[in-house]
């Protein structure tokens, strides 16, 4: 994976996922648009904390890169509350400290990004991994390339107990 980022948004990223691990703020959470700039909120939280230098562009560059989910709550004709989550490809981006890596040529995904999804999921999310891995298999043994489907059966071995 290859990021197109400054600095400053990666530190941005960082800080969101500090927090959330740090169990600062939760894994989902809102920013708040207004004249003053930008505030983060969350559900038991107490008021709002402005992060200062956070601007749309920064968040939009985020999840261009699909390290954040962004949902806009359109209320009236502005969208001046955004739900905001970090993405499997956030964490792994963030674990590997933006550790520029080629894409799997078979995939388009590396095995790291698969096991981070697996590590951070929910059930359901799991459940669609299963899935997927199950479609590598079927994959590897019509198109019988033996690089592929042995690195689907170590992809399996190192999620599944």
């Amino acid at each position: 994976m290859t990021y197109n980022l400054t600095d400053i948004q990666k530190d941005l990223l960082r800080s969101f996922v500090s927090a959330i691990r740090k169990n600062e703020i939760p894994e989902e959470f809102y920013i708040v648009w207004g004249v003053d700039g930008a505030f983060l909120h969350h559900k038991g939280s107490e008021g709002f904390k402005a992060l200062n230098g956070v601007t749309k562009a920064k968040i939009e560059a985020l999840q261009k890169h699909d390290l954040l989910l962004v949902r806009p709550n359109k209320t009236g004709s502005h969208d001046s509350v955004w739900n905001v989550s970090i993405t499997a490809l956030g964490y792994a981006a963030y674990d590997s400290d933006f550790k520029e890596t080629e894409p799997d040529k078979d995939l388009g995904i590396s095995e790291h990004t698969l096991l981070a999804y697996w590590k951070r999921g929910t059930v359901q999310d799991r459940l669609g991994m299963i899935s997927f891995i199950s479609f590598i298999f079927l994959i590897g043994y019509l198109t019988a390339k033996a690089s592929f489907f042995s690195r689907a059966i170590d992809l399996v071995r190192e999620v599944l107990p």
